[in-house]
Formats: structure tokens, sequence, C-alpha cells
């Protein structure tokens, strides 16, 4: 793939604004350092890079029961880690809100 377009990435995700998000979420982890799962060894900025992998399908947003199960399991984890260390009660999240008041969109879903 020489270049890459929206309208690649539609293929994927069809609501623009949706794509809007996670391409700013995922180049916000590859300007942190995240490492890329894109098949392509050049080295792009991370807004291109964002965008193939997106076109590519190895990123995109969690479903609703992925972000349950990932919950779930991060749940168990800080269960069993109080009981180890103390018998003390872990705090259950709220979602998060972004500085303006709205909420987010969710977490990314990174790999095939």
């Amino acid at each position: 793939m020489a270049r890459i377009t929206v309208e690649d990435c539609l293929e994927k995700e069809p609501n623009r604004f949706v794509l809007v998000h996670i391409a700013e979420k995922r180049t916000k982890q590859l300007l942190r350092g995240a490492p890329s799962v894109s098949d392509s060894k050049k080295s792009n900025k991370p807004v291109v890079t964002s965008l193939r992998e997106i076109s590519e399908g190895k990123v995109g947003l969690l479903s609703d029961e992925e972000i349950q199960a990932r919950e779930e399991a991060r749940l168990r984890e800080q269960e069993l880690k109080a009981e180890a260390a103390a018998p003390v009660e872990a705090p259950v999240a709220s979602p998060k809100e972004s500085p303006n008041g709205s909420a987010d969109l969710g977490e990314l879903k990174i790999g095939s």
C-alpha cells in the first residue's frame, strides 16, 4: 500500500466521527512509544501509521462485551491482589470523562 486514505479506513470503520477518535487515540499511543502493529516496515509519522493500522484492521474500538470482559478480569486481579496483601476492597472506577465533560468513547483493540 503506497498511500493511505480515509476511504481505506472507512472500509473498517464506517463512522467518520469514530474513525477520527480511533486515529487520535492510537496516534497518541504511538507518540508515547507504543510499538506499531502494522505490516509496513516504513518509518512513517505516527498519524500515518495509525491510519495504516486501522485500514489493515489491526486497530479498532473494543466491543461492549470485550470492555466488560476486560473490566471483570481487571477487577478479579485487583481482588486477588487485595486478598494477598490485606482484606481491603478495591474501589470501582467511574466512567472516564474528558476535561470538556464529554464521555470517553472507550478502549482501543490493538492486534488482529
